[in-house]
């Protein structure tokens, strides 16, 4: 049976080619060298003490974060909240906090994440602008952020500002991640609960 009209050999040639193409770039890919690519693009982020997954406490619950050593920052924290600034709703939903940090000394720094704002039905509202100066601890271990700098911006779909505060996520206290130790803030037990 001879193929359809719009097939032919050249074509089916040009195909492979490219397929094969892609194959070899695929596997030179897989065989790169990340020291190398690393060494490529130094970065002394990597050797600042803020740099790695922390847990931090706020005053929205807690807030897993990563501070890369290339710049960028992710923020976590709850995926709802209740938020004045949008007085016709029950509640807001957010995403992750996304943006960069850089070292201001040898143990803090300043970061500037976003998070994307909208309602229950998915309706865009706008964004959370949170900017930060965490200060880690001599050993290395502990982050706090008590700058009265720090700040939350809220912006409408318009990108309008809403709301501009400062010293209102003041106090955050951070204890830095390992596979081997996560260790949660103190606690009070609910009644009934096994403490030990």
């Amino acid at each position: 049976m001879p193929p359809p009209p719009e097939f032919s050999l050249s074509h089916l040639n040009r195909r492979a080619a490219l397929g094969g193409i892609g194959a070899a770039a695929a596997l030179g890919l897989g065989h790169l060298n990340r020291a190398t690519a690393q060494d490529a693009t130094p970065t002394p982020l990597a050797t600042h003490p803020l740099a790695g997954t922390w847990l931090a406490m706020t005053v929205g619950g807690l807030s897993p974060s990563i501070f890369a050593p290339d710049g960028s920052v992710v923020l976590e924290w709850a995926v709802s909240y209740v938020d004045p600034a949008f007085p016709d709703l029950d509640v807001v939903f957010n995403t992750p906090g996304i943006g960069t940090w850089e070292p201001l000394d040898e143990r803090k720094a300043h970061f500037t994440v976003v998070a994307v704002l909208s309602d229950v039905k998915g309706t865009y509202l706008g964004t959370a602008t949170v900017e930060g100066h965490p200060s880690v601890s001599p050993d290395g271990q502990t982050f706090n952020d008590l700058e009265p700098e720090t700040r939350v911006t809220l912006r409408d779909a318009a990108n309008q500002i809403l709301s501009d505060q400062s010293d209102i996520v003041a106090g955050v206290t951070a204890t830095r991640m390992s596979p081997n130790s996560v260790i949660f803030p103190e606690g009070t037990s609910v009644a009934g609960t096994p403490t030990g």
